[in-house]
């Protein structure tokens, strides 16, 4: 896996679309972005679209992070009603600072009667800090 890095400056998207099926992904599980943050990433925004309602019983959490204990430096719970299928914007956290790629992980986290439904579109946008 490599970080994203387009040749000239720009803004970067990173995009993943998850379900609450996504092997991995429910009970706190972790799903992997297919592209790393390249070093000193400058993280301008998220933008999570619910496509379906995720449905658990009594809680619906996704997160983002690239902690992956924690998984919500990127969007944390209450950013986001998984609940009702629209779109949210989360405003970015700035400078990722670190001299290595960062992976990015989506976690789902359920409680009550597991979900039956539920599916989102993420694109994580930034740009390179290059001076």
């Amino acid at each position: 896996m490599t970080a994203r890095e387009y040749h000239s400056r720009q803004v970067h998207y990173m995009t993943k679309s998850v379900s609450y099926s996504d092997a991995g992904i429910g009970n706190g599980g972790l799903v992997k972005f297919n592209n790393q943050l390249p070093p000193n990433a400058f993280h301008t925004k998220t933008i999570v679209d619910v496509k379906e309602a995720f449905n658990a019983a009594t809680t619906n959490v996704l997160t983002v992070g690239t902690n992956s204990t924690t998984t919500n430096n990127i969007v944390a719970a209450g950013d986001v009603n998984e609940a009702s299928a629209q779109v949210f914007e989360v405003a970015g956290v700035g400078v990722l600072d670190t001299s290595t790629p960062l992976d990015v992980y989506v976690k789902f986290t359920e409680t009550g009667t597991e979900a039956t439904a539920g599916s989102a579109d993420i694109v994580l946008e930034y740009v390179i800090m290059e001076d």
